[in-house]
């Protein structure tokens, strides 16, 4: 399963530009390995996050295969319950 980037920033798939940077920029300083309580580990997955979500055109294209891997999981889902539906059916 794909990260979630909009979920480690905080922000919601709507969000601006703006609103993007300045959720990197906090989580960024508070993640800081060098700061007590600081994490590298969280420090670049914010640090990969933002460098997808700060770019537009990468964004995008993660948008698109967001929604594309929503698809495929929803077309599983409906081939699992209509297999169990024949399944009983026949038993």
């Amino acid at each position: 399963m794909k990260k979630d980037y909009y979920a480690i920033l905080g922000v919601p798939r709507s969000a601006k530009q703006d609103e993007i940077k300045k959720a990197h920029r906090k989580l960024a300083n508070e993640t800081h390995p060098d700061k007590p309580g600081g994490s590298e580990e969280r420090f670049h997955e914010v640090g990969e996050a933002y460098e997808v979500l700060g770019d537009e055109e990468k964004r995008k294209a993660y948008d698109q295969s967001l929604s594309q891997a929503l698809v495929t999981d929803l077309a599983g889902v409906a081939k699992s319950i209509v297999d169990e539906y024949f399944r009983q059916l026949h038993s």
